[in-house]
């Protein structure tokens, strides 16, 4: 299911902010994968802080953002069917949260159809808040918290095993990855003995998503010579490496900065951007791979836009 699909269509969107004047504006993905302007509606001049998460709050088909203040206020700004999410002040206020902790993620992890946040404090501790719907969220500690060592970190959200719950993908400063899968009382269990592997750190993790459209989340990789493949995520959690359908080289110049099912196939896609600041897209394919899709989404942006949101190295998703 998309994970930034602002107007509810199916397809995965692209949200953007200037970076000098805080705007924001949205791009609508088309069946053939490219992209449409959706500025006169897509547009929010008034949104406060840092883009934090994306996710379907309220379980409508339509992404809302989340947004974090520099003072700890937290802020929900919910969409309508045009794609247009108009920031409320007093309406979209969430909490006042202490600046030690941190949203690192949204995901659904308790399977009830609302995507919930997931928060980690400086030392480490992490925990979920359970959307209610709305602007209200009862807060999980009890079923998540977990005290967790720095070196490990949050890469990324989704449903490893396709049980209808997210879970969360994790990495050590070793290069060791592993990953908790969700429960239905929203917290976690570790399933290292199925994911645990060390993956020289060479390779990072460049984004989450359904490549081959199986139902299970998969994981994409990127080398730090340019080489791009994927791990295909399986019913115990695990992943099966895919590098005979997936892997490619891609010149260095091109950053991945964002994946989603993009035209609405059912697979998850690949979003680039080269450093001077041209877009493309890759389509996912039943095998896992991918083909380029420039054909359809070939643009031209100026650097002081940017996709957001810029999180742990994760890509986006379509909730």
């Amino acid at each position: 299911m998309p994970r930034t699909d602002f107007n509810g269509d199916g397809r995965d969107d692209i949200l953007w902010r200037n970076s000098q004047s805080g705007v924001v504006i949205s791009w609508l993905g088309e069946s053939d994968g490219g992209f449409v302007y959706n500025d006169v509606a897509g547009m929010d001049p008034w949104a406060v802080g840092r883009l934090v998460g994306i996710g379907d709050i309220d379980a409508d088909g339509r992404s809302d953002t989340l947004w974090h203040s520099d003072n700890g206020e937290l802020y929900l700004s919910q969409t309508f069917p045009d794609g247009a999410f108009y920031f409320h002040w007093s309406l979209g206020f969430v909490a006042r949260v202490s600046t030690d902790w941190n949203v690192i993620g949204m995901g659904d992890f308790n399977g009830d159809g609302r995507d919930d946040i997931l928060w980690r404090s400086d030392s480490g501790i992490v925990t979920d808040w359970l959307s209610n719907g709305g602007y209200v969220f009862s807060n999980n500690h009890a079923n998540s918290g977990q005290a967790i060592p720095t070196d490990w970190q949050v890469l990324g959200t989704a449903d490893f095993n396709g049980d209808g719950r997210d879970d969360l993908l994790w990495r050590h400063d070793n290069g060791t990855v592993t990953n908790w899968l969700g429960q239905a009382n929203g917290g976690f269990a570790n399933n290292h003995s199925n994911t645990g592997q060390a993956i020289p750190t060479d390779w990072q993790v460049v984004g989450t998503g359904d490549f081959n459209g199986d139902g299970f989340g998969d994981v994409l990789w990127r080398h730090a010579n340019g080489t791009v493949t994927d791990w295909l995520g399986q019913a115990n959690g695990g992943f099966a490496n895919n590098h005979a359908n997936s892997a490619q080289a891609m010149a260095i110049g091109w950053q991945v900065v964002g994946s989603g099912d993009y035209d609405g196939d059912g697979r998850s896609d690949v979003l680039w951007r080269h450093e001077n600041g041209a877009l493309t897209d890759w389509l996912g394919q039943a095998n896992g791979g991918f083909v380029s899709n420039a054909a359809n989404a070939d643009y031209g942006t100026e650097a002081v836009w940017q996709i957001q949101p810029n999180l742990s190295g994760a890509g986006m998703w379509d909730y």
